[in-house]
């Protein structure tokens, strides 16, 4: 009976683990991604692929603060979606048009991206691309 909880427990242990990994983590090496962005202060980069809308955002930097991502298209004044990455240096958080609603972003349209850490908008960086994949 020992041995069975402790198996169950390793089990759970393992289960949780690999559903908390598989929402963080890096950027895909296996993905061709069209744009990589670094920030301006080296806190955060984002990674964007065109087909399939796929949008990372990376914590780059050690310093205790969420790299964040802001997703706006044309010129909406509200963001579409947001995403944070907030497991520290190293770990992503990545969003798709597969994910369904707001993260299937319209085709022939400008997406604009605001990006770096949770200090605030004074500290981010902003690129753009015309989604057309």
């Amino acid at each position: 009976m020992k041995l069975r909880k402790t198996l169950l427990t390793a089990g759970t242990i393992a289960t949780v683990t690999t559903a908390v990994l598989a929402g963080t983590g890096v950027a895909s090496a296996d993905v061709d991604y069209d744009h990589v962005w670094p920030d301006n202060d080296g806190t955060a980069k984002v990674y964007v692929k065109e087909n399939g809308d796929v949008l990372s955002v990376c914590d780059t930097k050690a310093d205790g603060k969420a790299a964040r991502m802001h997703v706006y298209v044309g010129d909406e004044g509200d963001p579409r979606y947001s995403a944070y990455a907030t497991n520290g240096k190293g770990t992503c958080v990545t969003r798709r048009a597969k994910d369904g609603g707001a993260y299937n972003l319209p085709e022939g349209r400008r997406i604009w991206v605001y990006f770096g850490n949770e200090d605030g908008a004074g500290n981010w960086t902003s690129r753009s691309y015309v989604n057309d994949h």
